[in-house]
């Protein structure tokens, strides 16, 4: 009887260590999405249909960033909301770094039916 507790004890400490293994295994697995080298990389993609526009569109500045650390592009007024919506259901789960800048080198604008950021001119006689 002796030598079945040695074995019994044997077998419980290698089924721990195996649960232990797989809870680190599934945590690794989960936590892709946060690299500490990069805390501000998380990025919502825009679809070029948000920038397509017309003569009498107007043209908004976004920050395409969960953290807004000035990843500045234009987009139609029209889909600010869905924009809005877009960022909130693609940044809901960020969780890191927060920046605090702003960019007033360029403006947005309609050109060639699309919304870009366009650099002040430095020319003074305008």
């Amino acid at each position: 009887m002796s030598k079945k507790r040695p074995d019994i004890f044997l077998i419980i400490a290698i089924l721990t260590a195996g649960i232990i293994v797989a809870g680190a295994l599934f945590y690794v697995q989960t936590q892709t999405n946060k690299n500490p080298l990069q805390p501000y990389s998380e990025q919502v993609l825009i679809p070029e249909t948000m920038q397509a526009c017309s003569e009498n569109d107007q043209c908004i500045v976004i920050d395409t960033m969960c953290s807004f650390c000035c990843k500045y592009t234009a987009i139609n007024a029209r889909f600010e909301k869905m924009f809005n919506t877009l960022f909130d259901n693609n940044c809901q789960h960020y969780e890191g770094a927060m920046c605090e800048c702003f960019d007033l080198g360029s403006y947005p604008s309609c050109i060639n039916g699309k919304c870009q950021l366009v650099k002040w001119s430095n020319d003074k006689s305008e």
